[in-house]
């Protein structure tokens, strides 16, 4: 009986740890500098960060520019203006972003980015900080690796 409380307690202790190991402060949040040693093809890991420089600078001919054609087309400045403008009233201004992983695929690359918002509180005194998730997929079209479709997550 007593072998028996123990392992549950054991796995009791283990399941807390292993549940809190994800996660992390974000007040270590780091830009993404293009050195995490994981390995992304060069023109991906460009891409997405380019975005999400374009995105949190306000930037919408920016970040157009490095959408195919079109995507570029149908999103236009009027849709980028109202996905920013719609993240901004549920999350707050974007402050940060950082690549995370790439997800195994057999086809594309899809790379997941981690972006961080920061907000006022409804009395105004403490800023909230919350994060999302955007995900750039790409692939080789013509030769040559291109960006085929992003979303934020």
């Amino acid at each position: 009986m007593k072998i028996r409380s123990v392992i549950c307690h054991g796995g009791l202790i283990l399941l807390t740890l292993l549940a809190g190991a994800g996660c992390a402060s974000s007040k270590g949040f780091q830009k993404d500098t293009g050195k995490s040693g994981i390995k992304t093809p060069v023109q991906v890991r460009k891409a997405g960060r380019e975005l999400l420089k374009a995105f949190v600078e306000n930037e919408p001919e920016e970040f157009l520019k490095l959408l195919p054609e079109t995507v570029s087309e149908q999103f236009g400045v009027k849709g980028f203006k109202k996905t920013r403008e719609s993240m901004i009233e549920q999350l707050g201004k974007p402050a940060a972003y950082a690549f995370v992983m790439n997800l195994e695929h057999p086809l594309f690359t899809v790379s997941i980015w981690r972006i961080l918002f920061i907000r006022k509180s409804a009395d105004g005194k403490k800023d909230i900080r919350q994060e999302t998730l955007f995900r750039a997929v790409s692939g080789k079209m013509d030769g040559k690796e291109r960006l085929l479709s992003f979303n934020f997550f």
